[in-house]
């Protein structure tokens, strides 16, 4: 299993104190860094950097995260907050799995956390890279949910399943380079979502897909 920090972590106590506590429960917090998966002849990357508004010296460096691996290679980045996606994009990244908005929570803040998110629950594309972001199974402040729900996703999507929905205007701030994807019981693919993203074929349970549901458990809180 896969972590990366999200911003309570910077709350209370010391962030990396949390990290190194994450550890001894057999979760492999990645740091503004990458590890590299591989079963059989198959390989991806999992990169992971520290929350968007982590304090110095403990910035969200995708640059680091990425440094050193082969551009040719699927990579999968866990960062806490979909805001992390536009750099994402500009470095090629292929998937981006986020939480942090818990899909605007309570009424009447779900009205406002589309205004600083490029994406609040769902699937969305920005250029080239695919971004899911989890509602959460967790709360801010009050243990209350009022007009959105709750949701523990898994990745493993196939084609006899539902996609995620995104309903259009889900990304207005951010509008010039978001593509909602809207799918029903339709292959990813016609989605625009590459194969590669959410099923590969050629990979054996329990392969990356398992690997990729590993990295998604600690990101989507």
């Amino acid at each position: 299993m896969f972590g990366v920090s999200g911003n309570h972590e910077y709350y209370s106590d010391d962030a990396l104190a949390w990290l190194d506590h994450w550890e001894t429960l057999g979760v492999r917090t990645l740091r503004n860094e990458h590890v590299t998966l591989t079963r059989g002849a198959d390989s991806i990357d999992i990169a992971g950097v520290y929350d968007w508004t982590a304090p110095a010296p403990h910035d969200a460096d995708l640059d680091a995260a990425l440094d050193g691996r082969d551009p040719e290679r699927f990579v999968l980045l866990a960062a806490h907050q979909p805001r992390q996606v536009l750099e994402a994009a500009d470095l090629g990244v292929d998937l981006q799995l986020s939480g942090h908005t818990h899909g605007g929570q309570m009424w009447p803040l779900g009205v406002f956390v589309p205004l600083s998110n490029p994406s609040v629950s769902g699937l969305d594309r920005f250029d080239d890279t695919t971004l899911y972001t989890s509602l959460g199974v967790g709360a801010w402040g009050p243990p209350v949910r009022i007009a959105t729900t709750a949701g523990n996703h898994d990745p493993r999507t196939r084609q006899r399943q539902r996609v995620a929905v995104t309903p259009a205007g889900h990304c207005p701030t951010y509008a010039a380079r978001c593509t909602p994807v809207t799918v029903g019981r339709a292959a990813t693919r016609s989605a625009g979502v590459p194969s590669k993203t959410i099923r590969p074929p050629s990979w054996p349970a329990p392969g990356p897909r398992s690997m990729i549901q590993s990295a998604w458990a600690m990101t989507a809180w």
